[in-house]
């Protein structure tokens, strides 16, 4: 175990010496996975806010997805003001999202399109916060929105819940994440992830979250054996309403260099509370869409957007 832990760092550091120290595309190649896409899963819708118009498009099947790569289940509230990812994002309409390029930012898909409407919220804008959320960094209405199209149809579940923002501004001052593919290894590991987002309503202690960066952190649950372990990612990282669209990353700091480098792995959904648990903050257990090969391409690879 302790060698597949250290070739798993020498890894991700081999990576990040590869040109994570810019706001640009990168994968984060952790070995082979079994994932595949069906060619109804790779359908996009496309929104234009400025005139409202939408198109679908269909993506490749990804090439080659061998190039990318037990506990307690519930968590108390153990979040804390988050003072350094800046690029983790406020949506307007109550979510969170983060940067993985210069103009392209990630978040759930209900955050940006009403199912019960079967319509995009064309109000939907992106505020990104300095360190302690006492000023506004950026602030814009988005350009494009695009979600799969299989969220539409209220019968699908959590799974399709991704959204791709486009801004014309450029972010590459506001730093990003990069997207890593986990193996199903990783994903039975138990290692420890991190949840950042602008949760709303009020903490345990009192504090006002609203326009607020929080940040938790936790383990993976291993879901190895359920229909859900290619889809999604279910943590003990503690999160409520106005996290969702927010990373659920890995963090890694190398001793030579010192510099944090963080790697989304998913993307916060959902929650559900602890049932042996009746007090007013309950423990939980956080979910979110697992990125696999078609969500790498949706994102890095994607010709439809802007």
């Amino acid at each position: 175990m302790l060698k597949k832990k250290y070739a798993f760092i020498s890894l991700l550091v081999a990576v990040i010496l590869m040109g994570l120290f810019v706001c640009r595309p990168e994968y984060l190649l952790l070995g082979e996975t079994n994932i595949t896409a069906s060619a109804d899963s790779r359908e996009y819708i496309k929104y234009i806010r400025a005139t409202g118009a939408t198109s679908t498009y269909t993506l490749s099947d990804p090439e080659a997805t061998s190039i990318l790569l037990n506990m307690d289940m519930y968590a108390p509230d153990n979040r804390v003001l988050d003072t350094k990812n800046k690029a983790v994002v406020r949506i307007s309409t109550g979510g969170s999202g983060f940067i993985i390029s210069d103009h392209i930012i990630v978040t759930a898909a209900h955050c940006v399109y009403n199912r019960d409407t079967q319509s995009f919220i064309k109000s939907t804008g992106v505020t990104a916060y300095n360190e302690y959320c006492t000023g506004m960094l950026f602030n814009s209405l988005v350009t494009e929105i695009h979600i799969p199209k299989k969220y539409t149809d209220i019968s699908t579940g959590l799974q399709y819940d991704y959204a791709l923002i486009y801004v014309s501004k450029d972010l590459s001052d506001l730093g990003c994440f990069t997207l890593g593919l986990p193996t199903d290894e990783f994903m039975s590991s138990g290692a420890e992830v991190k949840i950042s987002g602008y949760p709303q309503g009020t903490a345990a202690n009192g504090t006002n979250k609203n326009n607020l960066r929080y940040i938790s952190d936790g383990y993976i649950y291993d879901l190895k054996g359920s229909e859900l372990f290619e889809r999604q990612v279910q943590t003990t990282a503690y999160a409520s309403g106005g996290d969702s669209g927010g990373p659920i990353f890995v963090e890694t700091t190398p001793k030579f260099s010192g510099q944090t480098y963080k790697t989304a792995i998913g993307i916060l959904t959902s929650i559900g509370n602890d049932p042996d648990d009746s007090g007013e903050f309950p423990r939980q257990t956080s979910f979110g869409t697992r990125i696999t090969p078609e969500l790498l391409k949706f994102y890095y690879d994607n010709d439809n957007v802007g």
